[in-house]
């Protein structure tokens, strides 16, 4: 369920009041009674604060009635919020008067980081109550906002617990450059000691949780860490009948292997003859299957129950993790947001042998792959509880994926960006610049110049400024073979323009060079060349002359039927 809208801080009306409070409390609106006392509201501040953020009504009772509270300096409200939470909260306060009543509102943000009263109590809201914070969500609310790195953490495993095979695998897979020779020189002892794996506790050297899901044997895995399970279930499309199922809780590295070869085996690959060389397509791709396999493993939540969950049909993989995405991303941002690592260590662990992108280009590449080999972008869909990647291998555009490594055998070295822009106008034709903003994950500024640097000889734009739409050029229209696409989208475009310039004229009863130049942000001569189309059309007539021209709808009755 999409959370109520709130209104804005200082926004409160004594009208937009009573419907708040006719509506009832939610997760993210609280009620407190005039008779309430100000360290009440500071709790609430911080219930708000450890969640979503919130709206706090102090002079408002359970039921909706307004009491009115006698506390009435909404500014020194705000002081007792900033001194009585810790680290130390800045609120918004209003007051609103309604029937010789006082109301004060007060707006709490969401806390990026753990916040308790001065006292030390740590709230959370649940539901529509404010409660104190098990040690269970303490720690996982500590994870979310990166201040502990469960992956760090020490266990009860010895060095009798390591597997030599995977200390092998691992050694083979460090590169070759003078830091990993270095390592690989190392003894097991001396080489997981120095990348943190191993760790020394009252005298004896005991696994961290990273060491021991990369190093650790699967007995100690399974009796230590139960968390670390992994489920593979292939099933025939649209039924629900699995025809095989792997459960797993192998080390990370051998894990990783597995769940390769299970989902390759299954999967097709097409052969694309480009010129001399042979191409080999896979349904999905090696690099994006391990990208996604090794996220979803350093990135799931170890302190939550469940299993990392990875489905395949005929038409598709789906990866589902236990943990929503790290704190400050959603599906919206996944691509461009700076790197967040929940479990640091382990993260570490699998950049020193470059299994996972510390800078943050692992998705970017998810991303990559699929819309070279001609696939639909993955899709990400994530909750409180669990982050879940599809990878969609029902559609292949061959014509596509041969434009785009053709294009890198001219040389062209792809952004991701300007992937997502290509296969979108593909897909769905014409876009403005705000969609294509939303496609890239960019602000509308950030789009326009990546538009116009990256995509110049890929695009056409029709009409200019706030108004423009973006297509596929009439060059990459041929290659693809949809020629008539692009002219049916140029007309198309080009019909907007007059229509938007008819709608005008019909409304204010005019229209002239000038405006049309502002409405559609073009040049003098082609606003010219529009509004003669029109009267040649005899949609329009010309008033005045010169500089002093402008021109009037047609009338209705006087259209040819």
């Amino acid at each position: 369920m999409t959370p109520r809208a709130l209104p804005r801080p200082g926004s409160l009306t004594p009208s937009r009041l009573r419907r708040l409070a006719a509506a009832g409390e939610s997760e993210r609106l609280e009620f407190k009674a005039g008779r309430a006392a100000a360290r009440d509201i500071v709790d609430a501040a911080v219930c708000f604060a450890n969640g979503d953020g919130g709206l706090v009504l102090w002079g408002i009772d359970d039921d909706g009635g307004v009491s009115g509270t006698t506390f009435r300096d909404p500014q020194a409200l705000r002081k007792q919020v900033f001194h009585g939470t810790s680290p130390s909260q800045v609120v918004e306060a209003q007051g609103i008067e309604m029937n010789g009543l006082l109301v004060i509102a007060l707006w709490v943000a969401h806390s990026p980081v753990l916040v308790s009263t001065s006292g030390g109590a740590y709230l959370q809201r649940l539901g529509t109550e404010c409660v104190p914070m098990t040690p269970d969500r303490l720690v996982i609310r500590q994870i979310d906002t990166r201040a502990l790195d469960l992956s760090a953490a020490l266990t009860p495993v010895g060095v009798s617990g390591i597997d030599e095979l995977e200390v092998q695998r691992y050694r083979q897979l460090l590169p070759t450059d003078d830091a990993g020779e270095r390592l690989r020189r190392l003894g097991t002892i001396e080489l997981l000691e120095a990348i943190g794996a191993l760790s020394r506790m009252s005298g004896e050297s005991v696994l961290t949780v990273a060491g021991l899901l990369v190093f650790g044997t699967e007995q100690e895995l399974r009796s230590t860490l139960p968390q670390h399970h992994v489920v593979y279930l292939r099933t025939p499309t649209g039924s629900t009948e699995y025809e095989r199922r792997v459960v797993s809780s192998a080390p990370v590295l051998r894990l990783i292997d597995q769940l390769l070869l299970e989902v390759s085996a299954a999967a097709r690959t097409r052969t694309l003859r480009m010129g001399a060389q042979d191409l080999e397509l896979p349904d999905y791709p090696e690099r994006v299957l391990r990208e996604a396999i090794v996220n979803a493993i350093a990135h799931r939540h170890y302190t939550l129950p469940g299993d990392i969950v990875v489905r395949q049909t005929t038409s598709r993989v789906e990866i589902e993790n236990p943990g929503g995405f790290p704190e400050g991303i959603d599906a919206d941002s996944v691509i461009q947001h700076a790197p967040v690592h929940r479990n640091r260590r382990l993260c570490d662990l699998l950049d020193r042998v470059r299994l996972m992108e510390r800078s943050g280009l692992g998705v970017d590449r998810i991303f990559e792959d699929q819309l070279r080999f001609g696939k639909a972008p993955p899709t990400y869909d994530a909750d409180r509880t669990s982050v879940r990647l599809r990878l969609d291998a029902r559609d292949f555009d061959e014509p596509f994926a041969r434009f785009v490594i053709g294009e890198e055998q001219r040389g062209r070295v792809w952004r991701v960006e300007e992937l997502l822009v290509a296969s979108h106008l593909r897909r769905m034709g014409p876009a403005d610049r705000a969609t294509l903003a939303r496609v890239m994950q960019r602000t509308e500024r950030e789009a326009q110049d990546i538009l116009q640097e990256g995509l110049g000889q890929i695009l056409d734009r029709f009409g200019s400024g706030p108004g423009s739409r973006f297509a596929l050029s009439a060059r990459v229209q041929a290659i693809l073979g949809a020629e008539a696409a692009y002219t049916r989208e140029r007309g198309l475009a080009r019909e907007a323009q007059r229509n938007l310039i008819l709608q005008h004229a019909d409304q204010f009863g005019r229209v002239d060079n000038r405006t049309v130049r502002d409405l559609l942000q073009v040049q003098r001569s082609e606003a010219t060349n529009l509004l003669r189309a029109l009267e040649k059309r005899g949609l329009l007539i010309q008033r005045g002359s010169r500089r002093w021209a402008y021109y009037e709808p047609v009338p209705q009755s006087t259209l040819p039927m």
